[in-house]
């Protein structure tokens, strides 16, 4: 099987990929050792720095498992310190990122919003 040529694909950095397939994995339930086996050396070093720093956010990912459109609006922490790779890589794209216009909600989408932002609250309680 042909390693992922991350230079061919995308502008995005490894740490940034890593983290990426860190979130997919721990969302979807992929065992990391499947997808850790598809990358190379400096992947894999990303990559298992991101996992770590995943496990230690369970509130996310439970948050990204069950009501994603939670995590659009920022509604999240991050619980632990981030190591260096992954410290520049959140800092510095916060900093970065221009603001978002929030779109226009109808009543009904509001409602069930409410409703899924209510039930996760009470999971996370």
């Amino acid at each position: 099987m042909r390693r992922p040529a991350i230079h061919r694909g995308t502008t995005l950095a490894t740490e940034e990929l890593a983290s990426l397939l860190a979130f997919f994995c721990a969302r979807n339930e992929i065992s990391p050792r499947t997808a850790r086996k598809h990358l190379g050396a400096t992947q894999a070093e990303a990559f298992d720095e991101a996992w770590t720093f995943v496990q230690a956010n369970e509130a996310v990912v439970k948050k990204l498992r069950e009501a994603p459109e939670l995590l659009e609006g920022g509604a999240f922490t991050f619980e632990t310190k981030r190591s260096g790779l992954l410290s520049r890589l959140f800092s510095s794209r916060e900093a970065a990122v221009a603001p978002v216009s929030k779109r226009v909600r109808d009543p009904e989408e509001e409602r069930r919003l409410a409703e899924a932002r209510a039930l996760v609250e009470e999971e996370l309680g």
